[in-house]
């Protein structure tokens, strides 16, 4: 149960608050000196309540009470309001509502968004075309950002913005996170990555902040960074989660997030998880910035339209709504390319092999050893380089079956290519 909860300012939103620093703060209040005489007794008891053993108390007592506390499935518990300064917005019909401190809402967006007359702005506009001239490709992202407006995994999706620098993905998304104020966040540093060690019981205060947030970044991974494919699938697959705060008491809560990764260089995936693939929507942001072109100032611009960024969100979300996600043909094949760039086998029969044998190379043995060779030089992790076994199905998979013969068994198309080593 959470016991430090407090309204925010005019009781737009809930907010978290250290415990018992909402109580002693409603007590200073009441103790102002400007209040009448008569109510000496009674600031005379609420200063008495102060001390750190009493506060205590009154929340012990306190937390047992209905209607004083909440559980973490009471907070935000509908996934289709999205809370801005002027107003709820029922996302479903795009209704806005009053703010209602009963709903629990603890976020709030930065940007304000009318209905009625949902704002523009040319800058934003304009920057979009410059880094995503390709409309198809804008408009899926829009989509992609509207999905992260819904607090449920609503598909499920893994999607990462790529491209080889100064090409305004980070703009991208820094103006969008804005927007979405409390509703967005950036992962802590190796989140999705492969962790060796650690103490699976320990506190996750990385994980646990991530309750209720609908937008989740994961910004610029080292090369050749490997991804942890069964926690990405979790994230991603909308399944309740643990999680424990520094000092605190494990909880649940379900991902709501859409993630979005940003980064120069994509992350090692296990090429033969379907499950894995199904998630991942590769969107390239192609258009390299000139120098002279760059403005070191536009990120700060374009916080000043959050109205206009959250209003394109909500538009794109609209589109989803209407039309479903769809896929264009570029963010495709950005997927399949990377798809078969992780294919370890398949990128050491392009570099390593030949249709024909030319002195000999068509042992298992041979293609063992120059694939042991190869995987060594590409930097690829001892753990993840296959053994006999292993590399002959993987190169079945590929259309290499063992052929038999009175000669004996070979691999035609995949002999070793000597001349290569």
């Amino acid at each position: 149960m959470l016991d430090d909860l407090s309204s925010a300012p005019y009781g737009r939103s809930w907010r978290m608050r250290v415990k018992g620093q909402a109580m002693a703060a409603e007590a200073r209040a009441r103790s102002n000196p400007s209040l009448k005489k008569e109510a000496k007794e009674y600031l005379d008891s609420v200063r008495s309540c102060e001390t750190v053993g009493s506060i205590a108390g009154v929340l012990t007592i306190a937390s047992s009470l209905q209607g004083t506390t909440a559980s973490v499935d009471q907070l935000d518990a509908d996934a289709y309001l999205l809370n801005m300064p002027n107003g709820t917005l029922y996302l479903r019909i795009q209704e806005l509502r009053p703010h209602d401190p009963a709903i629990l809402i603890t976020k709030i967006t930065r940007g304000i968004y009318d209905p009625a007359q949902p704002a523009q702005s040319d800058l934003w506009n304009g920057f979009l075309g410059t880094v995503l001239p390709e409309e198809e490709v804008q408009c899926f992202f829009r989509k992609i950002i509207g999905l992260a407006l819904i607090g449920a995994v609503v598909e499920d999706i893994f999607s990462i913005a790529t491209g080889t620098g100064a090409n305004g993905k980070g703009v991208a998304y820094g103006a969008v996170m804005n927007a979405l104020g409390d509703y967005a966040a950036v992962a802590e540093d190796g989140f999705f990555e492969v962790q060796r060690g650690g103490n699976a019981q320990g506190a996750t205060p990385g994980l646990a902040k991530l309750r209720g947030v609908r937008f989740l970044v994961v910004s610029e991974l080292e090369e050749r960074a490997r991804i942890a494919a069964a926690f990405m699938k979790r994230m991603t697959g909308g399944d309740r989660i643990t999680a424990r705060e520094l000092y605190g008491s494990p909880f649940e809560f379900p991902p709501a997030f859409l993630i979005l990764m940003i980064t120069n260089f994509l992350p090692k995936l296990p090429a033969n998880d379907p499950a894995t693939w199904a998630r991942v929507r590769v969107i390239p942001f192609g258009v390299v910035i000139p120098k002279d072109q760059q403005d070191p100032h536009l990120g700060s611009k374009l916080d000043s339209v959050a109205d206009t960024v959250l209003a394109w969100a909500i538009k794109g979300l609209v589109d989803y709504q209407t039309n479903g996600l769809g896929e264009p043909k570029s963010v495709t094949t950005a997927t399949k390319e990377y798809a078969e760039s992780q294919d370890a086998v398949r990128r050491f029969v392009d570099a390593r092999c030949t249709d024909v044998p030319t002195n000999g190379g068509d042992t298992t043995t041979e293609r063992l050893e120059a694939y042991g060779s190869w995987a060594s030089d590409e930097g690829i992790h001892q753990a993840h380089v296959l053994g006999r076994t292993k590399l002959g199905d993987a190169l079945d998979k590929l259309g290499y079956p063992v052929t038999r013969s009175s000669r004996g068994a070979a691999r035609p198309g995949v002999a070793v290519d000597h001349s290569t080593t």
